[in-house]
């Protein structure tokens, strides 16, 4: 065999191993994905009925508080949203069978804080977004303000009381979750909020909407 012969021969192997290994990777990846849907599925599921629907009243431990950071894992959500979500309704259960959510600023409800809820524990609920809709999921394209979320959440026949309400709309989100307190129409028994991080948390501060929207005012 020659040296040109070899040559090929051995670019060849590497490009064929190169190609088993990605391959290897990319099915344990998959793999790993299963074991972690897995494994919510059953955490929720092995919940009895009586713990699964507490009532609002059921006391709050400490304890399982602190372990917030332990369950911090990405599913469908942008960060690790939806294991420390799961962790919350393994300890305190939900008000309604099926559970209920509310979400707005999903964009198209592929990334969100309830896709995994929704798609594999039997959540029902109502999303929206200034540029979306997908009525196969409930996702209804809706422009939100603080003048209209108690009119929106109205219109779409939301429950008084929900399990869990998702707030990401972008500078307007503690105005709109200020006027669904106000009104005092709908309730969340979880709220979810976004908020900036670089803003120290002894520090109260919220956005001017009065003003441009790279300002901050106290």
């Amino acid at each position: 065999m020659n040296l040109v012969s070899s040559s090929c021969i051995a670019r060849h192997c590497i490009l064929v191993g190169t190609r088993a290994r990605l391959m290897l990777m990319a099915v344990l990846a998959v793999c790993m994905l299963i074991l972690v849907l897995f494994s919510c599925r059953r955490q929720i599921r092995n919940l009895n009925q009586s713990e699964y629907c507490r009532v609002i009243s059921t006391p709050v431990s400490s304890n399982w508080i602190k372990q917030f950071k332990q369950h911090d894992y990405k599913i469908f959500s942008q960060n690790g949203e939806d294991g420390i979500l799961l962790w919350i309704f393994a300890n305190i259960g939900t008000m309604h069978q099926p559970p209920h959510f509310v979400e707005f600023g999903v964009q198209n409800g592929k990334q969100c804080n309830t896709r995994f809820f929704r798609e594999h524990l039997g959540w029902q609920g109502l999303m929206m977004d200034v540029n979306n809709a997908n009525l196969t999921i409930n996702l209804h394209r809706e422009m939100i303000s603080p003048k209209n979320i108690n009119n929106l959440l109205a219109k779409y026949e939301t429950p008084t009381a929900i399990d869990l309400l998702s707030i990401d709309i972008d500078f307007d989100d503690y105005f709109v979750w200020k006027s669904i307190l106000q009104a005092n129409r709908f309730h969340a028994r979880v709220v979810v909020i976004e908020f900036n991080y670089e803003i120290p948390p002894n520090e109260n501060r919220v956005v001017d909407p009065n003003l441009d929207s790279r300002r901050w005012t106290h």
